[in-house]
């Protein structure tokens, strides 16, 4: 299956957008913290301009999320709106405009809709927007990769920052994460890649983090022991570690300075220790 790596690849993957013929959909799939939007939908829909409208699935969260039970809860496919998609895309190939809903990560409530109108190329981006029926639907699917430790740093840093800034608590996120997140990926999001006409790799340099975060360097606690390091790129990794007052901390450094130091409940350690350094 074709690979590709972003963001030095882009050209080809536009060049491979811009021939599919009107009206083209083309899925964005993959797991959580993959680079979905800002690796490779974000990017696709500046590079064609007005000729390209882009949908995100997570807009549709919270519409069937309330009472929520099952493993897999808020990552479940049915709380990411397929049927709504669906629909959207049909829409799309019949030149009518429809409305998609705006989501606040922070206040966890729906904002007015926006008006999508018919365009070239619909750009459909979500975990699952690759799910079942929906990858019948789309001219091009592609699917996202990255590993899961760069994710789960992505995902702590993304929602601290920019989802619920002052209400994230990193071990928190760390904790979900290698829980519900990763169960659902293996059962739901990843089987996607079958149906994908690309594989796309995002770049994993903790740099462009570093610098689209604005992170300040910490000074870290001494650890005593590290029960676990996973390098994330050639200058850069992640541990567990263990301080002298028997806390566990989960820690990024890059270089010789310290971008990340957070405590993680001794299940999230554990799962941290038996995490597949080569797991995506």
């Amino acid at each position: 299956m074709p690979r590709l790596q972003l963001p030095q690849d882009l050209p080809e993957l536009l060049r491979q957008v811009r021939a599919l013929p009107a009206p083209a959909v083309v899925a964005i799939a993959g797991g959580s913290s993959t680079g979905k939007s800002t690796h490779v939908a974000q990017p696709l829909q500046a590079a064609l301009g007005e000729h390209a409208a882009l949908i995100a699935q997570d807009m549709q969260q919270g519409l069937r999320s309330r009472g929520l039970s099952g493993e897999l809860r808020w990552d479940a496919p049915e709380n990411y709106g397929l049927e709504e998609t669906a629909e959207a895309i049909k829409a799309f190939r019949a030149g009518r405009p429809f409305d998609w809903p705006t989501w606040s990560f922070l206040e966890q409530i729906h904002g007015p809709a926006t008006t999508v109108h018919p365009t070239r190329v619909l750009l459909v981006e979500g975990l699952y927007a690759a799910h079942e029926h929906l990858s019948a639907a789309a001219d091009l699917v592609v699917y996202v990769e990255a590993r899961a430790i760069v994710r789960l740093v992505r995902r702590v840093l993304r929602n601290h920052y920019e989802r619920y800034p002052g209400r994230a608590a990193p071990g928190r996120t760390a904790a979900g994460f290698l829980g519900t997140v990763l169960l659902a990926h293996e059962r739901c999001v990843r089987p996607q890649r079958n149906d994908a006409h690309l594989i796309v790799e995002t770049d994993p340099v903790f740099e462009r983090l570093r610098t689209r975060f604005d992170l300040p360097a910490l000074t870290p606690v001494e650890p005593i022991e590290i029960r676990r390091r996973i390098d994330i790129d050639p200058q850069t990794h992640a541990s567990l570690v263990e301080t002298a007052s028997g806390a566990l901390h989960l820690r990024v450094q890059s270089g010789a300075a310290c971008y990340l130091d957070f405590p993680v409940d001794p299940t999230t350690a554990q799962r941290l220790v038996e995490l597949d350094a080569d797991a995506w």
